[in-house]
């Protein structure tokens, strides 16, 4: 991979194997910082079973948790396995406005990105625009190493093209990748330490 979590920069963004607690850690790292955040964060509704129902996008102010309870009356829902929705509108409306920053805002939180959503050319470019903007940026990208699942003869031709696209040019940006698989808790801890006294300088 192009990048070195050894070389502190703009942006960091954790991938690996999933469960691994990659938004757990971004959250318990960033908790005091999130009330001058943009972006969005990704929490994982279940059920009473502790079955994946839904995932649901929140403004970054607003992330709390990384998985709740469902409820039939979730909102900013991107996938929703009850009710068959599986969907970019989702991005399109609400999470990529999420990604422009006001005034107030220091910093831009996008957890986590990379999946189907990159088809959309305008969805990559929402991100894009972040990635490359005055402000760091910190999240979760699905993982993009040469064993990744988006990768297989499963997805579409077409999908897979856009996709290596996409992260061809999120390489590009001032952005280091840390795969947690390959470190311990406390190096990934001490990764994110190092980058909000890089970036955010403890304010």
């Amino acid at each position: 991979m192009k990048n070195s979590y050894r070389t502190i920069k703009k942006n960091l963004f954790l991938t690996g194997t999933s469960g691994t607690g990659k938004s757990t850690l971004i959250l318990h790292k960033l908790k005091s910082f999130l009330s001058c955040a943009a972006g969005f964060a990704t929490v994982r509704c279940i059920d009473e079973n502790g079955d994946t129902i839904a995932f649901q996008h929140v403004p970054a102010c607003r992330y709390t948790t990384t998985q709740k309870p469902y409820t039939s009356f979730e909102e900013n829902c991107f996938i929703d396995f009850s009710k068959h929705i599986k969907t970019i509108e989702t991005f399109h409306s609400y999470s990529c406005p999420l990604l422009v920053a006001s005034d107030a805002q220091k910093w831009i939180l996008m957890d986590e990105i990379g999946g189907y959503e990159l088809k959309d050319k305008k969805i990559q470019n929402a991100y894009l625009n972040a990635l490359n903007s005055d402000l760091p940026c910190i999240g979760v990208i699905k993982w993009i190493g040469p064993d990744s699942h988006l990768r297989s003869k499963s997805h579409k031709s077409e999908y897979v093209q856009s996709w290596e696209q996409f992260i061809q040019e999120f390489l590009m940006t001032d952005t280091v990748v840390l795969h947690v698989d390959d470190v311990s808790i406390q190096e990934a801890e001490n990764v994110i330490h190092e980058w909000i006294q890089y970036n955010l300088k403890g304010d």
